[in-house]
C-alpha cells in the first residue's frame, strides 16, 4: 500500500505529495486548484520514503534505494531524477529533508548506530562530511524558521521530542 507522504509547493503554488507504493516506487502527484484534483506527475522506481523540497527553482529529492540514502535533484519538476549524492550504509528509513531561506539544503537522516546524523548543502552535489552528530533518535521532522532549526524525533519506545537543533544570529 501506499506509505510515507511528504508535501512540496512550487514557485507557481502548485502542490506536490510525494509517496512510496508499495512495490517500492516513489511517486508524485500534482494539484494546482488547492488539491480540488490531482495529477500523476513523475515516479521513480526502486525509491522509498521520498521527501522533496525546492531550492532555487530545483527539486530536490531524498529517499532510500536499498544500497542507502539518495539526494536526486530535477531540473524537470522530477519528469529526470539525476543522482546528486548518496550516503551509503544508512539503514532504511523516513529521512527529513528541508531548505532555509539562504538556499541551504539540509538532510537528517537515522544511521546504522540509532543516531540522528545531519547534513547541509548549498549544492546539493555536495553535502558537509562528515555529518552533525545530533545524538540518538528516529523518524526525524525538520523544520526551518527565522535564526533556528527546528528538530522533531521520536526517542525511546514511545516518546517524541522537539528541540531547536541548530540557533544562529
Amino acid at each position: 500500500s501506499d506509505a510515507s507522504p511528504t508535501l512540496d509547493i512550487d514557485r507557481h503554488d502548485g502542490v506536490w505529495v510525494w509517496y512510496h507504493g508499495g512495490d517500492g516506487t516513489a511517486r508524485a502527484r500534482r494539484s494546482t486548484d488547492l488539491g480540488a484534483t490531482w495529477q500523476a506527475a513523475a515516479s521513480k522506481a526502486g525509491l522509498t520514503f521520498p521527501r522533496a523540497i525546492r531550492r532555487e527553482g530545483d527539486l530536490v529529492v531524498a529517499g532510500y534505494t536499498g544500497a542507502g540514502l539518495t539526494v536526486y535533484v530535477s531540473t524537470d519538476d522530477g519528469a529526470t531524477l539525476t543522482v546528486a549524492a548518496e550516503v551509503a550504509g544508512a539503514p532504511e528509513q523516513c529521512p527529513a529533508l528541508a531548505v532555509d531561506r539562504h538556499g541551504t539544503a539540509h538532510l537528517v537522516w537515522r544511521d546504522g548506530g540509532g543516531d540522528l546524523r545531519h547534513a547541509w548543502a548549498t549544492d546539493p552535489s555536495a553535502w558537509s562530511d562528515p555529518p552533525d552528530n545530533w545524538g540518538p533518535g528516529s523518524l526525524p521532522v525538520l523544520a526551518i524558521g527565522e535564526g533556528a532549526t527546528y528538530l522533531a524525533y521520536w526517542d525511546a519506545p514511545a516518546r517524541c521530542v522537539a528541540r531547536v537543533a541548530e540557533a544562529w544570529g
